[in-house]
């Protein structure tokens, strides 16, 4: 999985506490996944896993992501280049393009 250009992963530090406090001192693998998209490319969704070295999803984090123009105040697809690097993205299981 860790080869997968998806997929990174990491050790956190003892130093890493979150805010409830505790010490998230482990090996995580985390995945990137595109899980949607609309035809024209301006609206896609992120799915991320963070994966214990056990195996055991810890959590499973999805954001919806649009690029927005300061200058005409709307939503732009990405630039070519970033646009070619999400589609590169495996796809989640469940893709669904969006609406």
């Amino acid at each position: 999985m860790a080869d997968d250009p998806g997929t990174q992963r990491i050790r956190t530090r003892w130093g890493e506490i979150d805010s409830n406090g505790y010490t998230l001192a482990e090996e995580l693998t985390i995945t990137n996944e595109l899980a949607a998209m609309n035809e024209d490319g301006f609206r896609f969704v992120f799915r991320n896993r963070f994966i214990k070295a056990n195996g055991k999803v810890a959590c499973k984090i999805s954001s919806l992501v649009a690029f927005f123009d300061l200058a005409s105040r709307k939503i732009v697809a990405p630039p070519d280049n970033l646009l070619k690097a999400i589609l590169s993205l495996p796809r989640a299981d469940d893709y669904a393009p969006l609406t």
